[in-house]
C-alpha cells in the first residue's frame, strides 16, 4: 500500500533495469541500449539511493563485458551509468536551488556498521526467524549455483550436447556462466556499496523500508544462483 510510498516504484525501476541491462548484454543493439538507458534513468529518478544500485548493476555488466572482451558493449555500459549519474546530479542541483526547497534538519550520527547491518537484517526478516533462515538458505544455494556455473566449463558439457535438449546445460552453459557472473558481482557490490554509503558517507539512520530496493537486487541474485544450480543438477 502507501506505507512504502515511492519505494515501491523504486523497486519496480530496479527490477526493470536489472533485466534491461542483461538483455543489452545478451544482444547489444541500439534498441536494447535505449531500453537499458531509459530503465537506468527511471531507476535513479525514482529514488536517489538507487544510484548506488545502478552502479552495482553496471559493475556486474562490466565484469561480463571484460570476460567476453566486448569492448564496445563495455563502453556503452559506462555511458549508461554516466548519463544516469549526470541526470541524478542535475535533479539534485535543481532541487537544492529551488525556492520551494527547504532543508530539514538531519540526524547525522556515528552509527556503527553492525547497527546498519542489523536494520538490513530486520528488513529481510522483520520479526520472522523462519524467513531469516530461508534467506540464509537461499543465499547459500545461490552462491553454490554461481560456483557450479564457473566450475563446470561449458566445453565439458558440449561433448554430450546431442543427447540433451536445447534448454539444457550443454546448450547454454556459457550464458549461465555470464549470468552468474553478472548476478554475483552486482549483488556483492550492491550490498557493500549500499550499506557502506549509509555508514561512511550519509551517516544517517536508516529504516527497514530504505532497504527495499536493495532487497530486489539480493532476490535477483538468489533467483539466478538457485536457477543455475537447478539447471546444472538436471544436466
Amino acid at each position: 500500500g502507501d506505507t512504502v510510498r515511492g519505494y515501491g516504484l523504486a523497486m519496480l525501476a530496479v527490477t526493470c533495469c536489472t533485466g534491461a541491462l542483461w538483455a543489452f548484454l545478451e544482444r547489444a543493439t541500439w534498441r536494447t541500449y535505449a531500453t537499458a538507458q531509459a530503465a537506468a534513468l527511471l531507476t535513479v529518478e525514482t529514488y536517489y539511493g538507487n544510484g548506488v544500485l545502478l552502479a552495482a548493476l553496471c559493475a556486474g555488466a562490466a565484469a561480463v563485458c571484460l570476460r567476453r572482451r566486448a569492448w564496445r558493449t563495455l563502453a556503452l555500459t559506462g555511458v549508461i551509468g554516466v548519463i544516469a549519474a549526470a541526470a541524478m546530479a542535475i535533479s539534485l542541483v535543481g532541487l537544492s536551488s529551488s525556492d520551494a526547497f527547504v532543508m530539514v534538519p538531519i540526524e547525522q550520527g556515528q552509527w556503527s556498521l553492525a547497527w546498519y547491518l542489523g536494520v538490513l537484517r530486520s528488513a529481510l526478516a522483520p520479526g520472522v526467524p523462519l524467513l531469516g533462515a530461508l534467506w540464509a538458505v537461499a543465499a547459500l544455494l545461490a552462491a553454490a549455483g554461481c560456483v557450479v556455473a564457473w566450475w563446470s566449463h561449458p566445453s565439458a558439457a558440449v561433448a554430450c550436447a546431442d543427447h540433451l535438449g536445447p534448454g539444457d546445460w550443454a546448450g547454454h552453459g556459457q550464458e549461465f556462466m555470464d549470468l552468474a557472473l553478472y548476478a554475483a558481482v552486482a549483488v556483492t557490490t550492491a550490498v557493500v556499496a549500499y550499506v557502506g554509503c549509509a555508514w561512511l558517507l550519509t551517516k544517517l539512520p536508516t529504516q527497514v523500508w530504505h532497504y527495499l530496493p536493495l532487497m530486489v537486487v539480493i532476490a535477483f541474485g538468489c533467483d539466478v544462483g538457485i536457477g543455475v544450480l537447478a539447471k546444472r543438477l538436471r544436466g
